[in-house]
C-alpha cells in the first residue's frame, strides 16, 4: 500500500453522470470539440443539446481532438506536487490519441507517479473501469497497485450500441451516402460492438430501434444466465433516447437480473457527434472473455 494519495483521472468520453463523478472523486479532462473555428471543451463549454443544435443549423458535423500533452501536464501538476499519484484510463488507444498524449505528459513528472491503463473502450465501457479503480482506491490500494490489478479488465468489458440513423456516420465519412440511403429505406439499425480495442459492425437490426436493443439484451441475458456477468456495474447509455433507456431497463428487471448498480449514461459531445441522436448501448463486465469474432 502506498502512503501517497491517489487521483483517478479519465477524459470526457467516459460519459459518467455528474453526480457519480462528484461522489466518487473522479477528475475528468475534457476532450476538444471544434465547431467551425471555435474550440470548445466537451461538457464544459458545450453540451450535447447545444452541439446537435449547431449541427442542425450548419448541416455539418463538429470535429473532435484529444487534449494535448500540455493540457494533461497543466491539470495534473498541482495534484502531483500535493502528493497525489495518478491512475489514468480513458478512450482506447485504437480509437484516439488521448492515451499517447497522457504518456507524453507523464515524462514531465518523476517516475512512478503516473500510471496508465489502456481501456480499449469508449463511453461507459471506460466508466466501468474507472469505477472499479475507484473501488480499489477506496480500499487503500496505490495507483500502481490499481493499474496492476486492473490489467485483465479491459477485454472483459463488453460494449455494444445500436444506431437509430446512419446520417451522422455519413456526414463523418464513416458510411457512404448510398449506405445511409439504403439504411433509411430499409430501416436498418446497425449494432456496433467494441472488442479488443476495436469498434466494428456486429449485426444489423431491421425495423424499429428496439430490435437493436433486443439484440444487445439477448447477448447480455445469455451471459447472465450462464453466470458470466460480474454483478457490479451495468450501464444503459444513450444519446437523447430516454424511451429506449426505460425499455431496456424494464426488460432487464423483468428478466430478474440482480446488479449492484444499474446506471443511466448520457453520451457527451464526442461520442454523440459520431453516433448521432437516438443511439443506445448496454455495457457490462464479464468474468471470462470471448474474442470479438465469437
Amino acid at each position: 500500500m502506498s502512503q501517497n494519495k491517489v487521483l483517478i483521472l479519465t477524459d470526457s468520453t467516459v460519459d459518467l453522470p455528474k453526480d457519480l463523478i462528484e461522489s466518487r472523486n473522479i477528475l475528468v479532462l475534457p476532450q476538444i470539440i471544434h465547431l467551425g473555428d471555435n474550440e470548445l471543451k466537451d461538457g464544459v463549454d458545450i453540451t450535447t443539446d447545444q452541439m446537435y443544435e449547431w449541427v442542425r443549423d450548419n448541416n455539418q458535423l463538429p470535429s473532435s481532438a484529444a487534449p494535448s500533452p500540455y493540457a494533461f501536464e497543466e491539470l495534473l501538476r498541482p495534484y502531483v506536487e500535493d502528493g497525489y499519484d495518478v491512475f489514468y484510463t480513458g478512450i482506447g488507444s485504437g480509437l484516439s490519441g488521448t492515451g499517447r498524449n497522457f504518456l507524453l505528459a507523464s515524462k514531465e513528472f518523476p517516475e512512478n507517479r503516473l500510471y496508465y491503463l489502456d481501456s480499449g473502450n469508449l463511453s461507459s465501457g471506460i466508466a466501468i473501469i474507472v469505477l472499479k479503480a475507484c473501488d480499489l482506491r477506496d480500499e487503500g490500494y496505490s495507483a500502481k497497485e490499481i493499474c496492476e490489478k486492473l490489467q485483465d479488465l479491459p477485454p472483459r468489458v463488453h460494449s455494444q450500441f445500436v444506431l437509430r440513423t446512419l446520417e451522422f456516420m455519413r456526414k463523418g465519412g464513416r458510411a457512404s451516402g448510398m449506405q445511409a440511403l439504403l439504411g433509411a429505406a430499409f430501416q436498418i439499425k446497425p449494432v456496433l460492438r467494441v472488442r479488443d480495442g476495436e469498434l466494428f459492425l456486429y449485426k444489423n437490426a431491421m425495423g424499429k430501434i428496439s430490435r437493436g436493443v433486443d439484440i444487445q439484451l439477448n447477448d447480455f441475458f445469455e451471459e447472465y444466465d450462464k453466470g458470466n456477468i460480474v454483478e457490479d456495474y451495468l450501464f444503459i447509455t444513450h444519446t437523447k433516447n430516454p424511451k429506449m433507456f426505460t425499455y431496456a431497463k424494464e426488460k432487464i428487471l423483468e428478466h430478474g437480473v440482480k446488479m449492484k448498480h444499474i446506471y443511466e449514461g448520457n453520451a457527451g459531445c464526442v461520442i454523440s457527434t459520431h453516433c448521432g441522436p437516438g443511439t443506445i448501448g448496454i455495457l457490462y463486465e464479464v468474468k471470462e472473455y470471448e474474442s470479438k469474432k465469437e
